[in-house]
Formats: C-alpha cells, sequence, structure tokens
C-alpha cells in the first residue's frame, strides 16, 4: 500500500506520532510524508531536514514553516504536486485541524481517499482553527459551539473515514450520525523508539510534562507541589512545559529552590531520560495530556494521576488514582515504600503502552481502516 501522511510539522526525534508512518514503511508499504522543517511547540522551536528516509517511510519538507502548510501558501504547490505525483499514493492520511485546507486541496486534486485523524471530535473542545476561538468559547458559547459543529461536520463529510485519539469521545462518537462504521478510535502513538531504558531510577524524585494552561487543570499543580514536597519523601520535583501559570510554578521554584526545577521546554530525547530516571510521574489533567500518560507507561515509571480521565486509567493497574490533591502524601509515600506495588505498576504500565501505543500496535490499527475504505 502506497499512503501520503499529512502533518503541519513531524520528525521522529520530536514528534512520537512519526512512529507509525514508520512502522508502516518498516513492514513493506510505501510511504510519504508531506509536511514542514521547522515549527514552534511544547519542546521549543524545532528543526527537521527537507528530507530523509527512514525504511520505507520517506519525510518530505518543502514546506520551511509549519505555518506555511497551514496557510497552505501558494508558492509550494508546484513542487508538491510533482512529489505527488511520483509517489501516486493510494490514500491520503490528514493530521490536524490547522492545516485543513491543504489536505482538502491535495484529497481533491489527486482524487483519493481520506482518512482523517482529529484528537477530539466533541465541539466542546477547542477545535476550529480560527482566530479568537477561545473567546468566543468562554463569553459566546452557542456560537461557538454553532461554528464548532459546522467544521466538524465540513471534516467528516469529506472523509472517507476518521480517526480521533480521545478516549472520551467513543461513547460521544455513537451519538454523531451519518457517520456511523466510518469513526475510528486509534490512540496517540507514543513510541520511544531506540531510547534505551538503562537509566537508574531515583525513587524519590517526581515529574510533570505537559503545558501549564487551564485546559489541561494545571492549576492544580500550584497546591499539590507543595503538598507532595512538604509530606512526602519525594526530594526533588521536576515540572516541564509553558502556559497560563508558568510565572507561578517559576516562584514556587524559587521558594524550594533545587527540590523544585522548572524548564519552559526541552528535547523529546531529554524528556524522555528525565521521566525514565524519575521514581513517578504526576499529572492532575482532567481529559488530556495522553503523551506524558504514555511516555510515563513506556519508560516504566509509576503513573499516579487526580482523575480517570473518563475511564481511560485504569486505578492501581496502570495508574494510582487519588481520590484528590490532598491524599497524594499518603498514596506517593505508599508507593514508594512497597517494592512489590512499585513493580507491579512498572509492569502493567508498560504492557499497556507497548498493546495499544506502541507503533506497532498503532500502525496496525491504520492498516485495518486503510482495507477497509
Amino acid at each position: 500500500m502506497r499512503v501520503l501522511f499529512i502533518f503541519p510539522f513531524c520528525a521522529k526525534e520530536i514528534n512520537s506520532i512519526a512512529y507509525g508512518p514508520i512502522y508502516l514503511g518498516s513492514i513493506g508499504h510505501d510511504i510519504l510524508v508531506l509536511t514542514a522543517q521547522n515549527a514552534k511547540s511544547l519542546k521549543g522551536t524545532v528543526k527537521a531536514v527537507k528530507s530523509e528516509i527512514i525504511g520505507g517511510t520517506e519525510f518530505y519538507r518543502p514546506y520551511k514553516l509549519s505555518k506555511d502548510i497551514v496557510e497552505n501558501k501558494k508558492e509550494y504547490w508546484k513542487d508538491v504536486v510533482i512529489k505527488i505525483n511520483d509517489f501516486n499514493p493510494d490514500v491520503v492520511v490528514g493530521f490536524g485541524v490547522s492545516n485543513h485546507k491543504l489536505i482538502f486541496k491535495i484529497k481533491n486534486h489527486f482524487h483519493l481517499p481520506l482518512v482523517y485523524f482529529l484528537e477530539y471530535l466533541n465541539k466542546q473542545k477547542p477545535f476550529p482553527p480560527i482566530k479568537g476561538r477561545k473567546y468566543l468559547r468562554r463569553y459566546l458559547t452557542p456560537i461557538y459551539n454553532f461554528i464548532s459543529k459546522r467544521f466538524l461536520n465540513r471534516i467528516v463529510n469529506n472523509s472517507n473515514a476518521i480517526m480521533y485519539s480521545y478516549f472520551g469521545d467513543i461513547a460521544y462518537s455513537k451519538k454523531i450520525k451519518p457517520y456511523g462504521e466510518n469513526l475510528y478510535y486509534v490512540p496517540w502513538c507514543n513510541e520511544i523508539g531506540n531510547f534505551k531504558l538503562e537509566q537508574q531510577k531515583v525513587k524519590e524524585t517526581g515529574i510533570y510534562i505537559g503545558s501549564l494552561e487551564k485546559f489541561k487543570n494545571a492549576k492544580e499543580l500550584l497546591t499539590a507541589i507543595p503538598l507532595i514536597l512538604n509530606n512526602t519523601k519525594t526530594k526533588k520535583f521536576t515540572i516541564v512545559g509553558p502556559g497560563y501559570y508558568a510565572e507561578e510554578i517559576k516562584k514556587l521554584a524559587l521558594e524550594y529552590e533545587n527540590r523544585l526545577i522548572y524548564y519552559e521546554s526541552i528535547p523529546r530525547e531529554k524528556a524522555l531520560q528525565l521521566i525514565a530516571e524519575s521514581g513517578y510521574g504526576f499529572t492532575p489533567v482532567k481529559d488530556s495530556g495522553l503523551g506524558f500518560i504514555g511516555d510515563c507507561w513506556a519508560t516504566k515509571t509509576p503513573l499516579i494521576t487526580t482523575h480517570d480521565l473518563n475511564g481511560f486509567l485504569k486505578n492501581n493497574i496502570d495508574t494510582i488514582i487519588s481520590p484528590s490533591y490532598i491524599e497524594l502524601p499518603q498514596i506517593i509515600n505508599s508507593l514508594l515504600e512497597s517494592k512489590t506495588n512499585y513493580l507491579r505498576m512498572q509492569t502493567e504500565g508498560y504492557e499497556r503502552y507497548k498493546n495499544n501505543y506502541s507503533a506497532k500496535a498503532v500502525g496496525e490499527n491504520y492498516l485495518k481502516i486503510f482495507n477497509n475504505l
């Protein structure tokens, strides 16, 4: 099968999602990834070479900036057409709502079946790529919901199949008609590639990686972290991520000096290293932040949360779910004191990563969908 993937930005050094196409190329399929050379992200300003081939997967980056893809700039179109004509794909797979114009343009120009990957199906999420959407969502909610629904309808009605990665939307997807069997839940790929789990864990250390925004429930960190540092065996806690509460986290870091370490952004390899070395990961998210959760499982780092993410997490199996942040000291101390429980959380978390979120698991899901078109 010959598959064209389109991303605003994609490189295996930065994005774990890149390993899905790489896996397909490794088992004999011809894969072309169309994307950009530069982007700004949680990992900072990221760059990649214009073209590289990894196994049977080619990453072609004619666009200088990810915003060039988002804006569908005309000066790149001639090169894109030549490349896609030469590749002659059987199907196109679009990732991201911000670059929908280019995805639809390629689908229509080459008359290809389209599989569209969305993180969320629910119109209540920050969904349509329009200016002022946060303002609309907060102050003009009915208008925001109307625009979101129209935009979602446009994507679904112009796609042959939809993949979505938010577990909480499985139940919601059954309410959406007439899309029916063309909606598929596919977990986000958290493949760690050739990263070696050779780090010695320092059990008395914790970590959180993710944006410090309101929708990530990051405000809870401002209360939870002092509780953890003052009432558990945790000697050091690391927080990585930009966002709304970053300045308050920086103030906490000054108060706790070298016991609370803050980075605005770091490369993915460094992030995996920090997670792998940590004794546990903690996240306050309610329905997002699956990248950090998957990375904890992949690096055999026990995960502690204060929410079950609509049933996504399995308490005392792959995750320890605290009833609230108030109980965190007791739960963390209990985990660090029990070798048996600690090992069980490592093992079960890693099994879930391998069976559901590795490149092989996600790539095989892709193939099932492509074969059903």
